[in-house]
């Protein structure tokens, strides 16, 4: 029960990331709230939808999925499990404090200018709420998963004992289930948490084996994928709001399908040019935000907000946030590689949090 995988497994994992990763940039770079009245034309709300209410689904999930089976598929997780704690207080405590901070700091100065000030769209910082944007309302607020991951490393004996007993399992996911669809809103992130983070340890513990469908079973649950992203981002624009139990559903469904996928398509996917890339995925991951909120807030001002105008400052602003992203890498990896990897977590070369290398345990 090793957390150990061949080279093409662990070079899939990063391939993933960094694609997944990707999505979650060009998710956070929509700005379809900003559309006039009466909403954005058909076109605009479809093409930017089906990353915004669709394909993001299976983005975080599939992370803590990799991450809880590092975490857990050891020989003995209760003697691994303290050395596993001090690793993740530096590859994800750290990280997660060091740019909350940082951006709590960016804000308060910008707002102390008076030009800016009024474009920061919050009311102004005080001492007091520096606890709660340290740590709970985050500024780079993606990185809640680095927060969660890390208060579920601590909570993961716990987990494990419970994924040991056959009552226990069933327990455990029957709750994560009920949470999960019983929740009003996909922002309250934590009920997925325990899902997706149980699913790995799930797997790392039983270390089921998997027989990969025949191609027609596995061509139905792309379809039926697709069709529940679909759902949902005609479901948005019909309604409104979208449908937490439509997009947990694709998730459960998609992430294995995912999986599949990349074997089917990895003629075209595991290719040496984006396992090199994949290098930038975990800085991508965590300095994307709030920096997307400010570059696409600038470009609204170039481009508008018609349905072209839209569609340009989405589209600039990820080439903008991803170039300038990957320059910054490069540019940190020659001449401060120690910064580069405090504020990784020293784990700048790698995919995805915790992803792991090619038999090595997670870092």
């Amino acid at each position: 029960m090793a957390a150990v995988i061949d080279q093409y497994t662990s070079e899939k994992i990063r391939i993933l990331g960094l694609l997944l990763t990707l999505i979650v940039i060009v998710h956070h770079a929509s700005n379809l709230q900003f559309a006039p009245a009466g909403g954005p034309a058909g076109w605009v709300h479809w093409t930017q939808g089906i990353f915004h209410y669709g394909l993001r689904a299976l983005t975080v999930p599939f992370f803590f999925v990799v991450s809880a089976w590092f975490l857990c598929a050891k020989p003995d997780f209760a003697a691994s499990w303290p050395g596993e704690v001090r690793k993740r207080v530096r590859s994800l405590l750290l990280p997660f404090l060091a740019w909350s901070a940082f951006w709590i700091a960016v804000l308060v100065v910008a707002q102390s200018i008076p030009a800016l000030a009024a474009r920061m769209g919050r009311a102004p910082i005080t001492l007091a709420d520096v606890p709660r944007l340290l740590v709970i309302d985050i500024i780079p607020h993606p990185l809640w998963y680095l927060r969660d991951l890390f208060v579920l490393t601590l909570a993961a004996p716990a987990i494990v004992w419970l994924m040991r007993r056959d009552w226990g399992m069933v327990a455990y996911f029957l709750v994560a289930t009920v949470l999960l669809y019983s929740t009003s809103s996909m922002q309250v992130r934590e009920v997925g948490d325990l899902f997706a983070f149980g699913t790995g340890v799930a797997l790392a513990l039983r270390q089921p084996n998997f027989i990969t469908p025949p191609a027609a079973t596995r061509a139905m649950l792309y379809v039926i994928v697709g069709a529940l992203l679909a759902l949902n981002v005609w479901w948005v624009g019909r309604y409104g709001f979208e449908s937490p139990v439509i997009l947990h559903s694709a998730a459960m469904i998609g992430v294995p399908a995912t999986w599949l996928l990349y074997d089917d398509a990895r003629r075209w996917l595991h290719r040496p040019w984006l396992l090199a890339a994949s290098e930038y995925a975990i800085l991508l991951y965590i300095c994307h935000e709030p920096l997307v909120t400010f570059v696409r807030k600038a470009l609204l001002v170039v481009f508008g907000t018609s349905s072209v105008g839209l569609t340009a400052t989405w589209l600039a602003t990820i080439v903008a946030v991803i170039g300038g992203l990957v320059l910054t890498t490069v540019v940190a990896a020659r001449w401060l590689p120690g910064t580069l990897a405090l504020v990784t977590g020293g784990r700048s070369g790698r995919a995805v949090p915790e992803s792991g290398k090619a038999a090595a345990q997670a870092a």
